[in-house]
């Protein structure tokens, strides 16, 4: 199936945020382990990736847009541990 020119932009910029928030994820799970305030910001640096492609998808796809909601959900549910876990061992 070939996408439309004026979708062209929307999957480019789509598949940007998605290489995006892999990396993002990786380099949070490997570096950041003993850092939990360093995790604090890369966590909110995902959750900014994935709320761009969930609106990137969405002019494409409203049910590829709806798939990220529950990972959305997900990494703000696990910044609200990581950042009560820095609080309280700060």
């Amino acid at each position: 199936m070939k996408a439309s020119p004026k979708h062209t932009g929307s999957i480019r910029l789509g598949l940007c945020c998605q290489f995006s928030q892999a990396s993002i994820k990786f380099r949070t799970t490997t570096a950041s382990l003993h850092q939990p305030g360093f995790a604090c910001a890369e966590i909110v640096l995902l959750w900014l990736a994935i709320a761009a492609a969930l609106a990137a998808f969405r002019p494409l796809s409203r049910a590829a847009a709806w798939l990220l909601a529950p990972y959305l959900a997900w990494v703000s549910f696990a910044a609200a541990l990581n950042f009560a876990l820095w609080r309280l061992n700060s």
